[in-house]
């Protein structure tokens, strides 16, 4: 667990850097010319011994109707998000890019698609986050999907990232480096020899790092566990952030935690819109 302090969603950050020249239909405050905002949010400051775990929002902000591509995922290969700081520019990634077929959903007016994002790998299951610091994160989205465009880009977050502290969190810190952790936690199942870093993780992680870890661990958290319970939408959007749309968990775990009580963290299960 990570003794960092409380933390603050990532605010806008006017003053970082430049993150690349715009693609057609982006802007550089969210909007989009088809009036689609991207929004990205992320807890600062966190821990490196914790699971980092963003929501990204994609808002119609027009009064019609919009149909968008529903794969707002990082696996299915449309959401992007950069970081920027002590590695360089690093990509978000996925172990395994999934092969999936388009879906479309319907943006009514102020209607917002919600999911979490998994902020913790590069695509080669090397850290996003390699050192201690202030990083600049900023996703992209393809409106239409498998590089129909356009493409909208949100604005830049500032998030910090805190050394642990403790012989335990520092032993989590090291867990959450390696390949075989990496590649659990994403897969929302154990990988190679995981295992026992996954149990200590369970052990003595909270929030959504202890769901993930329980999760890939095998050990299924119920109603009433605080790794879930405590926040539905960040346990949803823990949930989201590591099993894509379709994936039967999705429902067991939201109803053995309870998640649906909440009308956000319902919608981000079902992968629909919330109004």
């Amino acid at each position: 667990m990570s003794d960092s302090g409380a933390s603050d969603v990532g605010m806008s950050d006017s003053g970082a850097s430049d993150s690349g020249p715009a693609s057609s239909g982006e802007s550089d405050t969210g909007l989009s010319d088809a009036g689609l905002r991207l929004v990205l949010d992320v807890p600062s400051p966190s821990g490196l011994d914790e699971v980092l775990v963003g929501r990204v929002s994609l808002t119609n902000e027009t009064t019609e109707p919009v149909s968008v591509n529903g794969r707002l995922t990082l696996a299915e290969g449309d959401l992007g998000v950069t970081a920027t700081g002590a590695g360089g520019v690093l990509e978000a990634g996925w172990p395994w890019p999934a092969d999936s077929g388009l879906r479309t959903l319907e943006l009514a007016p102020g209607a917002a698609l919600e999911t979490g994002v998994l902020l913790l790998s590069t695509p080669t299951s090397q850290p996003l986050f390699p050192a201690a610091g202030r990083y600049t994160l900023v996703a992209t989205y393809d409106v239409g999907g498998g590089g129909r465009g356009p493409v909208v880009t949100s604005e830049p977050v500032s998030v910090t990232r805190t050394e642990p502290r403790t012989d335990a969190a520092r032993a989590d810190r090291r867990a959450l480096q390696d390949r075989d952790v990496i590649q659990s936690v994403a897969a929302g199942g154990t990988m190679g020899t995981a295992g026992p870093s996954l149990a200590d993780l369970a052990e003595h992680a909270t929030g959504p790092t202890a769901l993930l870890a329980r999760l890939a661990g095998g050990s299924a958290p119920a109603s009433g566990d605080e790794a879930g319970s405590e926040d539905p939408v960040a346990a949803a959007a823990a949930l989201t952030a590591v099993l894509l749309p379709g994936d039967e968990r999705r429902e067991a775990l939201g109803a053995a935690l309870d998640l649906g009580r909440d009308a956000r963290a319902r919608a981000m299960l079902r992968a629909e819109p919330t109004p």
